[in-house]
């Protein structure tokens, strides 16, 4: 679940001594942000959802998810290869081949188990909308207008009711690829927050 990576995450920064941080959580990675924020929440000084959201799956999205695993269980190089590729906006698949091999490769190296287990959580998550709304610190959502996974327009909405500022940018779901000179200088303003 994202509660047991939040735990996992909190176990490290303790080993590290790290008593605040600010989080930058990229898709899955802002579910176990905005885990992490309500188990934890004197730990975080600002949050960063990257092409990510604190809406929990809908009915759809479950299926796809169901579906995925089926297909995971029964040939998992199929299901990274059609899966990454599919993150970017069309017109930036070619751009980016390169990239994407890496990225295939490097999920390549992730257990069966490891990948099921992702997905299963990823579909089981909790509603963190509340969680987003009562954050008063500094919080942020970067988009990418051409996400194929998370649509742009329910972002805004979900930015408009969490009191959340949201950046859009050109490209997908891939954001830290597909507009990453422009999304660092969002970053670095954003963490100019705390200096």
């Amino acid at each position: 679940t994202m509660e047991e990576m939040a735990h996992v995450v909190k176990a490290v920064l303790e080993h590290l001594e790290v008593q605040e941080a600010v989080f930058i959580g990229h898709s899955m990675g802002g579910y176990v942000t905005l885990a992490l924020a309500s188990l934890f929440p004197n730990g975080i000084s600002g949050i960063v959802l990257l092409n990510s959201t604190s809406v929990p799956d809908n009915e759809e999205r479950k299926g796809n998810r169901d579906r995925a695993i089926a297909i995971v269980k029964k040939n998992p190089n199929a299901y990274t290869s059609m899966a990454i590729a599919n993150l970017f906006a069309v017109e930036n698949r070619s751009i980016f081949h390169k990239e994407i091999i890496q990225i295939k490769e490097e999920a390549s190296k992730t257990s069966l188990q490891g990948i099921i287990a992702a997905l299963e959580g990823m579909k089981i998550r909790k509603d963190h909308s509340v969680t987003l709304a009562k954050f008063s610190k500094p919080k942020l959502i970067i988009a990418g207008k051409k996400d194929p996974v998370l649509s742009y327009t329910p972002i805004e909405r979900e930015a408009k009711a969490t009191n959340t500022t949201v950046m859009p940018f050109s490209g997908g779901h891939m954001t830290y690829l597909e507009n990453k000179e422009d999304m660092i200088i969002t970053l670095q303003n954003f963490l100019k927050l705390y200096s």
